[in-house]
């Protein structure tokens, strides 16, 4: 029922619909708010008095009634005939879940019992006295008198008590009001009595049966219906995905703006710093200076006291009148004022003023500075790198990635996960090959381009690595097994391939005595899941085994071998493990003439199918798990066995 009131809203009045009444454009309307329509088309300057009673005093005359009135939802114009609004259908459906609505919602503001007039314009309306079957309206004692008078058609209404659900009565014709419909006007796609088809406007017109039309319909609305539940699906979907990244933007903005507090205190922090700096060495140099200065004020200032005395003492003397006292002091006198002179000319220099101190060398600038903090503002992210689809390509264990150049990266970032583990590489150039992947498994590779500004949106590819694929190794393979066809088939031979001395080494399979001769594949199993498939003759045994397996043993003997055996003379099948028969025997007729290994290394589990079927034949779980890498082998006394792999691993 979400939103579902809306829906049941007059665009007029905005309460719920009470006898709503459907307009040729299928828009919906109160009655009461469709004569208020109409009351204002006859009487445009009147406006309506707040909890004015519906009489027929208020009601306009048949001759200035209008026939036509704007609907209050569209641009269309509503044009009435001759019945008026009398004329427009009842919207049955819309009342009937109106009605739903309020008994659902549980109202507890009216009493079953207690049914409002669905006419009143007053608030709240007058409790109804009677209700209309056949207009499917609830009236008060006044409302009643006004809308069915004592003559016909309205005499023949049926007033039962009132009901605030019509739901079980039967819809009756609106051009015969009193006949039900009973058949569908297929011209005018509209429910009719039977007497439409005789007489009226639905004349000679095709009809139909009301259950096979209410059948189609019901299902064209069925259809209509889902797609719109899907349509509203996918909004909400959108929708909340904006919200989401709404969300985000949100967050993202916040942690934006905590980081630009956090730059600009620390660019604050380092002017306070280089500030303090300035200062330490701006006092350090003024002391130092005033220092120096000191030193040069006090001789000078000594020198001046000295001649100031002299020169005092010259003023006295020249104040003698005695001619022979004069003259023989004039020498000496002469000799200390000189004398003086000169002590103050080697004391002081001429240009002083023009000494440079520690302090005149200083000069401060912060111009370009001011300009670079004056710059201050948001980097720009370098666009998102597409990778080049034709040019990537995956491998058995390897995919390989290139894409175009972005013109304002620095670095391009990749990232993809290997089981559990997300592997992230950044590098400089066009191109990344990933390594050590699981054959025959999917992997998503995420893309980016990295600046001073940040990271970009990432983009995406989907890579998958071939499946698993190997042949037969046949440096190490016994001299009684002859490996052909490509390395994919080996049979065996009744005497030895003579081989040269060299090729003899301790790698090969060389069983002391017996004649069961063995091979391993050239490819080994290290992680995820592998499957080939073995068409097989004679007398063999096949599965996995380590690399170090003894080799003057089959596989079907070792403590770090898994085999699959078949004895021709028996028809019997048994898996083997640390030499001793894990399975019970089990005995297959017709013998298999195809076999699938698959081969499940994080799980360690093996199983054996019979490939023509896909049927399970045997399933094995090492419960120490394995330790080492695998490698697919076979051991072989009789006949061939020819390798088929590459194959994807069945579900």
């Amino acid at each position: 029922m979400e939103g579902l009131e809306d829906e049941l809203k007059c665009p007029v009045c905005l309460e719920l619909f009470t006898c709503p009444l459907q307009l040729p454009c299928h828009h919906n309307l109160c009655r009461r708010c469709a004569e208020d329509l109409l009351q204002s088309e006859t009487n445009p300057s009147q406006d309506d008095e707040e909890g004015a009673t519906y009489s027929a005093a208020a009601a306009p005359s048949p001759e200035n009634t209008p026939d036509s009135f704007p609907c209050p939802t569209c641009p269309e114009v509503v044009s009435l005939g001759t019945l008026g609004l009398d004329g427009l259908r009842k919207n049955f459906l819309l009342q009937n879940i109106v009605d739903r609505y309020l008994r659902l919602k549980g109202d507890g503001n009216t009493r079953p019992h207690e049914i409002p007039c669905q006419l009143c314009r007053e608030a709240p309306p007058r409790l109804a006295a009677k209700s209309c079957l056949i207009c499917k309206v609830s009236y008060c004692e006044q409302c009643l008198t006004v809308t069915h008078p004592d003559f016909p058609p309205f005499s023949e209404h049926k007033l039962v008590s009132p009901t605030a659900s019509f739901n079980d009565e039967t819809v009756m014709c609106p051009d015969h009001p009193s006949k039900p419909v009973e058949m569908y006007c297929v011209q005018d796609q509209t429910p009719v009595c039977l007497l439409c088809e005789k007489v009226g406007r639905h004349k000679q017109h095709n009809m139909a049966a009301l259950e096979e039309v209410f059948s189609q319909k019901q299902a064209e609305l069925q259809t209509w219906v889902g797609r719109l539940d899907a349509r509203v699906t996918l909004e909400e979907a959108k929708v909340r995905a904006l919200e989401d990244r709404h969300e985000q933007m949100m967050n993202g903005a916040q942690e934006l703006k905590t980081e630009i507090d956090k730059q600009c205190e620390s660019l604050m922090e380092v002017i306070q710093h280089r500030k303090a700096e300035l200062h330490r060495k701006l006092e350090q140099t003024r002391q130092q200076d005033s220092k120096d200065l000191q030193k040069v004020i006090k001789r000078a200032t000594d020198g001046v006291q000295k001649a100031q005395s002299a020169l005092s003492y010259s003023l006295e003397v020249l104040k003698e009148t005695d001619h022979a006292s004069l003259l023989l002091a004039h020498h000496s006198l002469k000799a200390k004022i000189e004398g003086t002179i000169n002590t103050l000319g080697s004391n002081s220099d001429d240009n002083y003023d023009d000494d440079e101190y520690g302090i005149d060398e200083l000069d401060i600038d912060f111009t370009q500075c001011k300009k670079e903090l004056k710059a201050l503002d948001f980097g720009v992210l370098p666009d998102t790198p597409f990778a080049d689809e034709q040019c990537c390509i995956g491998s058995m264990e390897e995919a390989y990635i290139e894409w175009d150049p972005v013109w304002d990266a620095n670095e391009y970032e990749v990232c993809y996960s290997v089981g559990n583990v997300q592997i992230v590489s950044t590098l400089k150039g066009y191109s990344y090959t990933a390594t050590n992947l699981t054959p025959g498994t999917k992997y998503k590779f995420e893309l980016a381009s990295k600046n001073k500004a940040g990271r970009s949106c990432p983009s995406s590819i989907e890579l998958a690595t071939t499946p698993f694929e190997f042949q037969l190794d046949q440096n190490i393979a016994s001299r009684y097994l002859l490996v052909s066809e490509e390395n994919t088939q080996v049979s065996k031979l009744e005497t030895p391939i003579p081989l040269p001395r060299a090729s003899l080494t301790l790698s090969r399979f060389d069983p002391e005595e017996g004649d069961q001769h063995t091979v391993l594949g050239d490819k080994s199993i290290r992680r995820g899941r592998h499957y080939w498939e073995v068409s097989v003759k004679g007398q063999y045994s096949i599965g996995v085994a380590y690399e170090s397996m003894p080799r003057n043993e089959d596989i079907c003997n070792t403590m770090e071998s898994w085999a699959f055996d078949y004895l021709a003379n028996g028809s019997l099948y048994s898996v083997w493990f640390n030499g001793s028969t894990y399975t019970q025997r089990k005995r297959i007729k017709p013998p298999l003439s195809k076999i699938g290994i698959l081969v499940n290394y994080d799980k360690s589990e093996l199983r054996f199918f019979d490939a023509n079927t896909q049927t399970l034949i045997f399933r094995y779980k090492e419960k120490a798990g394995f330790t080492k890498p695998l490698y697919p082998a076979f051991s072989l006394w009789e006949g061939s066995l020819k390798i088929h792999s590459g194959i994807e691993c069945p579900q």
